[in-house]
């Protein structure tokens, strides 16, 4: 299932966020205990991942890397950078390695965005809203990835 939403939450001074009800229960998948991953993003933000969905991304990332070749090395040690395993603790708060903070400029305002359909993004509401003002133009990717498959229509689901 993909995530669905933006939420608008507060990073305390311990660097602990509280997760939106709605988003906890697309993550819980009914289970009480919830385990996710925490890493640093490729743009300055974090991703978070059920640890379900972490452990099976990084076993593709894996399978596919060559421990012989420097760039992939180096792409390995990118995608694990920071990967820190946390609890959801029973008022629904994760608690965001100091480092992790640093890295994407985290306090006070941050922003949780779903990203593709099995991970969450945490940024910057700053550092967001500068990216998306200056993206190109987006319909221009669309056409390129879907203009010819769809011919022009929106996906049938």
């Amino acid at each position: 299932m993909a995530f669905l939403g933006t939420y608008e939450v507060k990073l305390d001074a311990k660097g602990r966020l509280r997760l939106p009800n709605t988003l906890v229960r697309q993550i819980s998948d009914g289970n009480t205990t919830i385990q996710l991953v925490i890493n640093c993003g490729f743009e300055p933000c974090l991703t978070l991942f059920k640890k379900t969905t972490w452990d099976k991304f990084i076993e593709k990332v894996t399978s596919r890397i060559n421990v012989f070749n420097k760039k992939h090395r180096m792409l390995m040690r990118f995608i694990q950078r920071g990967a820190t395993e946390l609890l959801v603790d029973s008022n629904d708060r994760i608690l965001l390695p100091k480092l992790l903070q640093e890295y994407a400029g985290l306090e006070g305002e941050v922003l949780l965005i779903p990203f593709k359909d099995d991970r969450i993004e945490i940024w910057n509401r700053e550092r967001y809203e500068e990216l998306m003002a200056v993206t190109d133009d987006m319909s221009d990717v669309a056409e390129e990835l879907f203009g010819t498959e769809w011919g022009g229509q929106a996906p049938e689901v």
